[in-house]
């Protein structure tokens, strides 16, 4: 009877180890590939939706629409660094530093958040924008008026770009950026 105990006791714990997910290790391997552009790894690291949280904008995305944004945000190369990595109840509470063409241009590279992390059976299904450290509105908001402003004035073509939210438009972005720094 003894015996059966133990092996019920092994069997238990082999079972649930299999179900144990590593948070900190799919929070590192997210945001790795999220900037390498390899969305099929990133697809595997997510539930079937995941919501991002960013002050009173939250937003649920299918994986079909976060693939979107996914496109979108990669044209702009960005790189990120994690510093201050620590789990606490399940969760993942981490600093980020992000870098890219769109954040320079906005006086805002490197662009530092406070995040939380949220899983679901090992996938992760909220990320939540918890504060930035070193983002000032006016500026950035002036800088994205001003750009606006010039193209919808010298290059009507272009004119939507900080609205679609497309890998076009994100080229469209881009392209924007580059036009209105030529011509200073």
């Amino acid at each position: 009877m003894r015996i059966v105990r133990i092996l019920i006791i092994l069997f238990s714990l082999v079972l649930t180890s299999c179900f144990f997910h590593d948070n900190i290790e799919l929070t590192e391997k997210y945001f790795k590939v999220y900037e390498n552009g390899e969305y099929l790894e990133i697809e595997e690291l997510l539930s079937d939706s995941l919501t991002i949280i960013d002050g009173d904008y939250s937003k649920t995305y299918t994986t079909s629409e976060f693939y979107e944004f996914f496109q979108w945000d990669s044209v702009f190369k960005p790189k990120i660094k994690i510093s201050e990595l620590r789990e606490k109840n399940n969760d993942i509470y981490i600093t980020v530093t992000t870098y890219s063409e769109r954040l320079e241009f906005l006086r805002h590279n490197p662009l530092i958040t406070n995040q939380k992390l949220s899983f679901d059976d090992g996938e992760i299904c909220t990320i939540e924008i918890m504060d930035y450290k070193n983002f000032d509105l006016y500026q950035w908001s002036s800088r994205r008026d001003t750009l606006v402003k010039w193209i919808e004035t010298y290059h009507p073509e272009l004119s939507g770009f900080n609205f679609d939210m497309t890998k076009n438009g994100a080229e469209n972005y881009l392209k924007s950026i580059e036009l209105y720094e030529d011509k200073e």
